[in-house]
Parts: C-alpha cells; sequence; structure tokens
C-alpha cells in the first residue's frame, strides 16, 4: 500500500514538470533546414559609409550566455548597422550539440535575417561538428574549404575571415600555410582598398588565462606586408586592445560568455597593451575614406574605450597607463587585478 501511494505521488507531482520542460524545449525546436533558406548572407549595401558591428563568444546555447546575447540583439536592431562580424563560439556546442543553433537562432534569428552577417568559426563551433556551422550559414562568399575562411568586399574596405579555430596549428580545419598563401593574394588583389579588416577567433596576443594562439602569430608579417589596419578576435571572453608593428589587434569575446580571468600584470611589453577590461563587450565601427571611429561599449551601449585610424595621419601609441603603472609597482598588482574583475555591465546584472 505504502508503494502505491508513493507511485500515486510520483506521478501527481513529477509528470507535470516532466510536461513542462517538454512545453518550454518545444520552442526552441527549429528545424535546421527551413532555418537554412533564410539565413544566407544579404547582400551588402553599396555605399561609401563603413557602420558595422563585431562581437563574439555569444555561446548560444549556455544559459549564462542567454540574457547578455538578447541584450546585443537588440543593441544591434537599434543601432542598425550595415554589417555584423561574430568573432566565433558562435554556439556553446558542450551541452546541447547541434540544438544550439536552433536556440542561436530564436535569439538572434531577426538580426541575422535582415542584417548582413558573417561569422567566425570557433573551437565550441568546431567542437559538435563543423557540417552544423555551414548548415545554418552556406554560401559565405569568396570561401574557401567550405567557409571556415572567406572574404567580404566593400566599397573602401576588405574583409577577411580566417580558421583560428584550434590552439594546435596540426589540428586546425584549415591549414596555417594555405591560408597564409590565400590571404597575402586577396590582400595583394585588394590592395586599393582604403581599410583591410582581419577576423579570428582564437587570439595572437592576450592577457588572458588562456593564453595566446602562437601559431596565428604566423600571419603577422602578412599583416604587416600589406598594412592590415585592425585584427578582431575572440575566445578570450573579455576585452582588450593592443598595438603591434603598426597593427591594432583587439580581442571582443564578450558578447555572452561567461568573462575570464585578466592577467593584467602579462609580460607583454607595455607598450604594446592599450586597453584591458574584464567586462561583456561588443564593438562598433563607423567612419567613411578619410578616417574611422572605432568604439568598444558595454551591453548597455554605453562607450569605455576608442580610438581612430585616420587616413594621412600616423596613429600614436597610447599604452594604457594603469597598467604601466602596475609593471612598476608589484605591491599594486593584487589590487588592481582584482579591480578588473568585479565589474560587470550594470544592464547585464538587471536582465
Amino acid at each position: 500500500m505504502k508503494n502505491l501511494v508513493m507511485g500515486i505521488l510520483f506521478l501527481i507531482i513529477f509528470v507535470p514538470f516532466v510536461n513542462a520542460i517538454s512545453i518550454e524545449n518545444q520552442e526552441f525546436a527549429l528545424d535546421i533546414p527551413d532555418v537554412v533558406e533564410n539565413v544566407k548572407p544579404l547582400p551588402i549595401p553599396i555605399n561609401d559609409e563603413l557602420n558595422f558591428i563585431v562581437h563574439g563568444d555569444t555561446h548560444a546555447g549556455d544559459d549564462g550566455a542567454t540574457a547578455t546575447h538578447k541584450e546585443l540583439v537588440k543593441r544591434f536592431l537599434e543601432y542598425k548597422p550595415s554589417l555584423i562580424f561574430n568573432t566565433g563560439d558562435v554556439v556553446h556546442g558542450q551541452w546541447g550539440g547541434p540544438d544550439n543553433w536552433d536556440i542561436f537562432h530564436k535569439i538572434a534569428g531577426k538580426v541575422v535575417k535582415s542584417i548582413p552577417y558573417y561569422p567566425t568559426i570557433g573551437n565550441h563551433d568546431d567542437r559538435i561538428g563543423v557540417e552544423y556551422y555551414f548548415d545554418y550559414f552556406p554560401n559565405l562568399p569568396n570561401s574557401q574549404k567550405n567557409g571556415t575562411y572567406y572574404y567580404v568586399e566593400h566599397p573602401d574596405a576588405i574583409f577577411i575571415v580566417l580558421d583560428v579555430d584550434n590552439e594546435f596549428e596540426e589540428s586546425n580545419n584549415a591549414d596555417f600555410t594555405e591560408q597564409n598563401v590565400w590571404l597575402d593574394q586577396v590582400l595583394t588583389n585588394y590592395s586599393n582598398k582604403t581599410y583591410k579588416f582581419v577576423f579570428f577567433h582564437r587570439p595572437s596576443y592576450t592577457s588572458g588565462f588562456r593564453g595566446a594562439c602562437l601559431w596565428a602569430r604566423g600571419f603577422d608579417s602578412t599583416f604587416q606586408k600589406h598594412g592590415v589596419d585592425i585584427v578582431f578576435m575572440g575566445h578570450v571572453h573579455a576585452y582588450e586592445r593592443f598595438y603591434i608593428n603598426g597593427v591594432h589587434y583587439i580581442a571582443t569575446g564578450g558578447a555572452g560568455g561567461i568573462p575570464h580571468t585578466l592577467d593584467v600584470y602579462h609580460d607583454y611589453p607595455v607598450a604594446t597593451r592599450e586597453y584591458s577590461e574584464l567586462t561583456y563587450n561588443y564593438v562598433t565601427v563607423s567612419g567613411d575614406d578619410k578616417s574611422v571611429l572605432i568604439e568598444a561599449r558595454y551591453p548597455d551601449g554605453k562607450v569605455f574605450d576608442s580610438f581612430s585610424i585616420t587616413q594621412g595621419i600616423p596613429y600614436v601609441p597610447n599604452p594604457d597607463e594603469s597598467l604601466k603603472a602596475i609593471s612598476k609597482d608589484s605591491s599594486r598588482k593584487k589590487s588592481i587585478k582584482l579591480n578588473k574583475l568585479v565589474f560587470y555591465s550594470p544592464s547585464v546584472l538587471k536582465a
């Protein structure tokens, strides 16, 4: 009798709960083939204005990333850029598998279907199978190896997306040498472009605890040879900006993934690092053929770092003075490092 009562109680308590879970999950049950029809990159508006957004590590499918990702999508729709780039780890790809792409579409589908949206393959995207990445973003323009690297042309700029998804060169989806030869050729073919922007996932320079992807530095000489303006990277869930041998390197992996620790006492030469902050973030780039303004923003849209590139005027490096002070006074290391770790955008905390 006792077992019968316990069984009835189990059905009363848990069956509605299980059904609720099933109903809740149904809203994510999009059919990937139907999604693909609507996600092919849209034509780039043909005008001279440069107005694009860069963000990364949206990690769709990770519950901890959802609130920030949703807030950024709202900002993007308000901002109405001409282009959007994602520096990789579009989906979390760890606990939900390919269903993470359904979740990404539920959160960002309105943006992807209305604004030209160009992804970068990240290690989490690769983890569940690059075939799902290709299914969601088919026919990326001017692509190599089915779309792991490609380029997008603008009247005043060339945008080049590379594949740096693995910390080990031999395990990367795309071969480094082949990519570098291709990169050199594309930059040669478009040498007349006013601006040259490159995107890849694992950062070649970072203060993040995960460390830099050293083999990706092999591209540096090609960047310098052709005057690449900015290299945008992801993977480290924070914001950092470096200026190395005439090239700006920006890590913007703060679009959802839980923020990572930054070691502000890193051994990079102080003069190379211009800004470093542990925060959710995205970057806007706006301007014309004379100059562009680059602004790093918190999810609420507030600008916290900025610089400009002006044609005909050499960039003057501006190393982070707080980091410079730390390097001279090791007693300040701990307190300043902790200050860097506790900041979160107020708007995200309210979400």
